[in-house]
């Protein structure tokens, strides 16, 4: 069909920050290359890819480029495995955006997006708060709305009190709670994407430097912030060196891992082969 509306999905709007100013201060030629290669790293790794996932499944059912804007809906959403690989690919696109020093606004919430391919134009009921939104926020970071928090939370850590969850933070969680700085000096507690878990301090400080004001000092609060709260790590085994620890980030249909050596700098273990064992138990 021309016309297609996908029901009761998660929608993210991503806007790439400080790209007016780039656009002024640099040739079409330099834009469109930087540019450009943000965006084959993005639909190389994310946008038709579900690592792990042998179903040829993808992470998006609809994602498009709109200039300096990225759009994102979820596969159907009454299946964990495409909410947290929703989640999880918008994360990583964050923090390849981040790294390559255009990083990402934006924000996430659910309900139906329309798609007219014959015209190439979508409609969503829910957009005009959702790109509000968005350009409300003084940092870079990802904001989840109200309308999709309990759904995601649910899905990533399975029943949980929401209060718990957020007194007891660990810092390697897909989402934490978080004052999201706001344009007019204010803030509002809301869930968003934790996107610095797996970059070194060095990348960290890098993008935060290539922000400006006020949004350094925000994004520079965020980072204190996560540095502030505990982490879980895994000890290995000799036969692993030079990587002593492992660090996961995970949810209840899959993980994220990076191995680390003794200074807390990713690193290739000692090991030729690796076996993952899930242990869990079915519940109604």
């Amino acid at each position: 069909m021309d016309v297609k509306i996908l029901e009761n999905r998660l929608i993210a709007f991503l806007d790439v920050l400080g790209f007016t100013a780039f656009l002024q201060n640099e040739s079409l030629i330099k834009v469109h290359e930087k540019y450009s290669e943000f965006i084959d790293i993005a639909k190389n790794t994310v946008f038709f890819k579900t690592e792990g996932d042998n179903t040829g499944r993808t992470n998006f059912e609809y994602a498009q480029f709109v200039s300096d804007s990225i759009i994102l809906v979820s596969n159907p959403i009454d299946d964990v495995y495409n909410i947290n690989n929703f989640i999880a690919a918008v994360s990583f696109l964050l923090e390849i955006g981040f790294t390559s020093k255009l990083p990402l606004r934006g924000a996430i919430t659910k309900g139906n997006f329309l798609i007219d391919n014959i015209r190439d134009i979508f409609i969503s009921k829910e957009f005009a708060e959702l790109v509000h939104f968005e350009g409300s926020q003084e940092w870079s970071g990802c904001a989840i709305l109200k309308s999709a928090e309990e759904i995601i939370i649910e899905s990533i850590f399975g029943k949980i009190d929401k209060n718990m969850l957020m007194q007891k933070q660990i810092g390697n969680n897909l989402v934490l709670s978080y004052n999201v700085p706001l344009k007019n000096g204010s803030s509002e507690t809301l869930f968003i994407i934790n996107y610095l878990v797996f970059m070194t301090k060095d990348k960290i400080i890098e993008g935060i430097d290539h922000l400006i004001e006020p949004k350094k000092s925000n994004n520079k609060k965020y980072f204190e912030y996560l540095n502030s709260l505990p982490f879980e790590y895994q000890s290995l085994q000799p036969e692993f060196l030079p990587a002593v620890t492992l660090l996961m980030v995970k949810t209840r249909s899959g993980f994220r891992v990076a191995f680390l050596d003794d200074q807390g700098n990713p690193c290739k273990p000692g090991v030729d082969k690796i076996m993952w064992e899930a242990h869990g138990r079915w519940r109604e």
